[in-house]
């Protein structure tokens, strides 16, 4: 009886309808299907596979500050040869990414190791990094001795992204680190007055970000980019050494043909407190040098122990100069360089072309 009560008021529409169309021969008919509504799906979180990396390179993982070796060659270690692998998995609906990475190094003695995990699912985007990092080299200590040492760097990164619009986001970063200098034995002194060093630090990181460029194509851009930080790091056990840096990276780039721009970089830094950053200023990134007769690091520009250097890094480029051109806790460089493009034809705009050109001599 409900059922009817429902299905009454419904035929006397279509009665109705029937009436006003008779002329035009349309009949309509009632529709008396039952209608199920499906069962709702619930979305569980899926991933699959976004990018697979296998490359052959110079370059790091992940870049991060290298403990203080002083002025030993190399002073600023180089990943040199070595083989990279990095895979990247999305979930559907790309709120969340996970990326994993290891650079294993020409003679496996020097490797790298990466894991992220990054939420986007709100506009708050959070990241959790996992950074390990082992190198050997020499080391020279204030009276002038060396050693050879292995150094492990354990890194763990909590990271906070507030973006603002579609080009400018605010960034935050808690971090905690260990490094562990291992002194190997080459002689006895080595083996028996060096014992290990195992450092803990924590500290935070403010950065505000801002790029709008565009992409024209293999290390083209057009548009702006810039990069203010500050960083405050705290050894936790020890001496308790404390560490400020404050920097920025400004690099504008304009476009003068199809694939040739001029690009400008501005960047400066300074690192303050008990204990230090040093700047290396020369050569480029994840340079390798292939000759004999040049020198990769400058030995004869001296380092001011007394600055309590604790961590070292590399300042932007200078290209013509080797590293450790000159070194400080401070710097400001100033770059403006052309770029060019790979040279492209397009067959279809040619024709496109030469047919327009025949039009307007009335060759066609």
């Amino acid at each position: 009886m409900p059922f009817l009560r429902l299905l009454l008021p419904e035929q006397e529409k279509l009665n109705y309808y029937n009436d006003q169309f008779a002329s035009d021969n349309v009949n309509l008919v009632l529709d008396t299907t039952d209608f199920s509504r499906p069962t709702p799906r619930i979305y569980e979180t899926a991933f699959y596979t976004n990018y697979v990396a296998n490359q052959i390179d110079f370059s790091f993982l992940n870049a991060s500050y290298q403990t203080f070796k002083g002025g030993t060659v190399p002073g600023y270690y180089n990943p040199g040869f070595n083989m990279m692998f990095k895979l990247g998995t999305n979930d559907l609906f790309e709120d969340y990414k996970l990326i994993g990475g290891v650079r294993l190094s020409a003679d496996f003695d020097s490797n790298e190791y990466l894991l992220s995990f990054e939420n986007l699912k709100r506009r708050l985007n959070k990241t959790l990094i996992f950074h390990r990092q082992v190198y050997k080299g020499n080391e020279v200590d204030q009276n002038d001795r060396s050693w050879l040492i292995k150094s492990y760097s354990q890194n763990l990164m909590f990271k906070l992204r507030w973006p603002f619009n579609q080009v400018s986001a605010f960034e935050g970063t808690f971090h905690g680190r260990q490094d562990n200098k291992v002194y190997l034995a080459t002689d006895l002194n080595s083996l028996t007055s060096q014992p290990n060093v195992i450092n803990y630090w924590a500290g935070v990181n403010l950065a505000y970000i801002f790029d709008n460029t565009r992409y024209l194509g293999q290390n083209l851009y057009h548009g702006t980019r810039i990069k203010t930080f500050i960083e405050a790091h705290q050894q936790i056990n020890g001496e308790k050494w404390d560490l400020y840096t404050v920097g920025l990276d400004a690099r504008h780039y304009v476009k003068i043909h199809r694939t040739l721009i001029w690009a400008n970089r501005f960047a400066t830094g300074a690192s303050f407190g008990r204990s230090r950053l040093i700047y290396y200023l020369g050569s480029v990134d994840n340079w390798t040098n292939f000759s004999s007769k040049v020198q990769q690091f400058d030995q004869s520009i001296p380092i001011d122990y007394s600055r309590n250097y604790v961590y070292q890094t590399l300042a932007t480029n200078m290209r013509g100069f080797t590293q450790n051109i000159r070194n400080g806790d401070r710097f400001a460089v100033l770059n403006c360089s052309p770029g060019a493009g790979q040279a492209r034809f397009d067959p279809s705009a040619h024709e496109v072309q030469s047919e327009r050109v025949c039009l307007e001599q009335g060759l066609l």
